[in-house]
């Protein structure tokens, strides 16, 4: 009896809690748009389920379906309004906008009001290790590592990015093959994105990239010759 009734406390303070939170969050957001004198946000209109699980659902089955997620879902509610306000997996709001106007001051001309937040850095940092980056990083270290890149990226190299397209090319042939049902197996993305990104960068800055994608996927071709020409041989000898 004590232990049900120590869960049960537990669970109302964790609801508690969480109420709060989303009333301060709320709070904070409202003082923020009144500073900065922004228009009412319209809510997106596509919330039948609590805590964003029917969004979660067509996500999650939109390939069964034969639809795109980004395409069929999270865009066209862009198209007629540039900014919407929806409930996102788990219950928090956020804000999603196609707005130049808003991206403009978010990433130049009011950068330093916004932040990355830890969900960004939660995600990104177990992919791009430690130390300072332009994907992960706010204020002083963020302008640093957008310095340092700046350089590489003037205009009339951006203009070719077919080597960049056949790196990514590469780095899904290096994604082990799908099953009956069309997926793979679980993968560790990390060590494709870094051979992506040195095959990207070295192709980028000195004209020539260094092919690590391909270099592993012809030893990992080579492994599994030799491991299934043991085998072989193990019958053989049996």
């Amino acid at each position: 009896m004590a232990t049900l009734l120590l869960i049960l406390a537990c669970a109302l303070l964790t609801c508690i809690y969480l109420d709060l939170t989303r009333r301060l969050a709320r709070r904070k957001f409202l003082a923020f748009a009144k500073a900065n004198d922004c228009s009412p946000i319209r809510a997106a209109q596509d919330r039948n389920w609590p805590w964003g699980l029917d969004r979660l659902y067509a996500l999650l089955t939109a390939r069964q379906n034969g639809k795109d997620a980004l395409d069929d879902y999270m865009a066209p509610p862009l198209y007629e309004h540039k900014t919407l306000q929806r409930q996102s997996i788990g219950g928090s709001y956020v804000i999603e906008t196609a707005e130049p106007a808003i991206a403009q001051a978010i990433l130049t001309t009011q950068s330093s009001g916004f932040a990355l937040g830890s969900t960004r850095r939660r995600v990104f940092r177990p992919i791009e290790g430690p130390g300072i980056s332009a994907f992960t990083s706010d204020g002083a270290e963020w302008h640093y590592a957008r310095s340092m890149l700046r350089t590489s990226f003037a205009k009339e190299r951006l203009n070719d990015l077919e080597a960049t397209e056949r790196n990514l090319e590469i780095m899904f042939e290096a994604i082990e093959e799908t099953g009956a049902d069309g997926w793979t197996g679980v993968v560790d993305t990390r060590p494709l994105v870094y051979r992506f990104v040195l095959d990207s960068a070295t192709k980028f800055l000195f004209g020539e990239s260094v092919e690590s994608q391909t270099a592993f996927m012809k030893q990992k071709v080579h492994a599994d010759t030799h491991d299934a020409r043991q085998t072989a041989m193990s019958d053989l000898a049996i």
